[in-house]
C-alpha cells in the first residue's frame, strides 16, 4: 500500500485539478512522510525465535514448574551460548496477578556452546522461585541471551495457578537420622491431594516442625480415592506410602528424609488379594499380597500383539 502511494504521488495523481482532488493531494502528502518512516523502519526479523510451554497449567504451593523451551536461531551465523556477567543465558520473567515483575529466575546453564544457524534446540528445565510459594495467577516468560548483539529474545507469555493441597491423612514427625543434612532436627511428612481437571493427584510434602517451613514439595502419581493411602514409618525414618492409582493398581513408593524419592513400585491385585503394608517388630516394612508389573512392558507388549492393519502389510499382501 505504501509503495502504491509513493507511485501515485510521483505521477502527480489524481491528474485534474479540482478543489476535491486538490484536497486529496494535500491529505497524501501529509501522510507521505509517514509512509516513508514505516517502510524505512519496518519490522525487523527476531535474531532467535523463543517458544515456552509449561507441562501442566496448575500447581500446588512449592510444587516445581517443569517447562519445555524452543529456542531456533534465525541469525544467519552460529554464536557461542552464553549470559552476561557469567549469568546462563536462559532466564525467566514471572510476573503476577497484577502484571508485577517478580525478581528474575536465572538457570544454571553457564557452559558456553555453539549454538548452529538454522538449528533449533529444546530444553526441559525446571523453574524453581521460592516466591511462587504462594497461591494465586502467574504469568511466566523465557528470556534466552543473544551474545552477539547484547540483547535478550522473549517468548510468549504463559499462564500457571498455584492452588493448595488438601491434607489427606494424619502428618508423620521424625528425626532426621546421621548422615542426613540438619541431622537431628524434627520435621513432618505430610501427604496432600489435589483435585486437577479430571484427576486426583498425591503428594509428598515435608515440613520442618520447628520454623513451620516446607521444605518439598512433590508429586508421587494419580490417585484413586475408592481406598485410602496406606503409610508408615520404618525404623530410618524412611516414609512408605502404598495408594490406588487405577482400578486394581497401586503403586508403592518409599521416601528418604531428605524428601528424595527412593523407589517405586507398581503393584496389581491378584484375584481379590490386595497388596498391603506390614510393620514388624523389629520396625522394618514388607509388603505382601498383589504381584509387581512393569505397566511401559506391558504396554510394549499388547503394541506388538495387534494385528497389523491394511495399510502396514507388505506390498502384494
Amino acid at each position: 500500500m505504501y509503495f502504491a502511494l509513493l507511485f501515485w504521488a510521483s505521477r502527480g495523481y489524481p491528474p485534474d485539478n479540482t478543489p476535491k482532488n486538490k484536497t486529496t493531494m494535500l491529505r497524501l502528502s501529509r501522510f507521505l512522510p509517514i509512509a516513508l518512516m514505516m517502510i524505512c523502519c519496518g519490522p525487523v526479523a527476531a535474531q532467535l525465535q523463543v517458544s515456552l510451554e509449561l507441562d501442566k497449567t496448575q500447581h500446588i504451593v512449592q510444587e516445581a514448574v517443569s517447562a519445555t523451551v524452543t529456542v531456533t536461531n534465525r541469525s544467519g551465523t552460529d554464536f557461542i551460548t552464553g549470559g552476561p556477567k557469567g549469568q546462563g543465558w536462559l532466564s525467566f520473567e514471572i510476573t503476577d496477578a497484577t502484571e508485577r515483575n517478580l525478581s528474575a529466575v536465572h538457570t544454571d546453564d553457564t557452559k558456553p556452546s555453539v549454538f548452529p544457524a538454522g538449528q533449533t534446540l529444546r530444553r526441559k528445565v525446571s523453574v524453581t522461585a521460592k516466591y511462587v510459594m504462594e497461591q494465586g495467577h502467574y504469568g511466566i516468560k523465557a528470556l534466552v541471551y543473544f551474545g552477539p548483539s547484547g540483547q535478550f529474545y522473549e517468548s510468549n507469555r504463559a499462564r500457571v495457578q498455584v492452588l493448595e493441597g488438601a491434607q489427606l491423612c494424619k502428618p508423620l514427625s521424625f528425626g532426621v537420622p546421621p548422615g542426613f543434612p540438619d541431622a537431628g532436627r524434627t520435621r513432618k511428612y505430610v501427604l496432600l491431594q489435589h483435585q486437577d481437571f479430571n484427576r486426583s493427584y498425591l503428594y509428598i510434602r515435608i515440613v520442618d516442625e520447628l520454623s513451620g517451613g516446607m521444605l518439598l514439595t512433590y508429586q508421587l502419581g494419580t490417585l484413586t480415592l475408592f481406598r485410602e493411602p496406606q503409610y508408615t514409618l520404618d525404623r530410618n525414618n524412611n516414609l512408605h506410602v502404598m495408594f490406588l492409582t487405577a482400578p486394581t493398581i497401586y503403586r508403592y513408593c518409599v521416601i528418604r528424609p531428605d524428601g528424595q524419592l527412593e523407589s517405586q513400585t507398581m503393584l496389581r491385585e491378584a484375584d481379590a488379594d490386595r497388596p498391603k503394608l506390614f510393620l514388624t517388630a523389629e520396625n522394618d516394612v514388607v509388603r505382601r499380597g498383589g504381584f509387581v508389573f512393569d505397566p511401559a512392558a506391558e504396554r510394549a507388549a499388547m503394541n506388538k500383539a495387534k494385528p497389523k492393519s491394511i495399510g502396514e502389510r507388505p506390498p502384494g499382501l
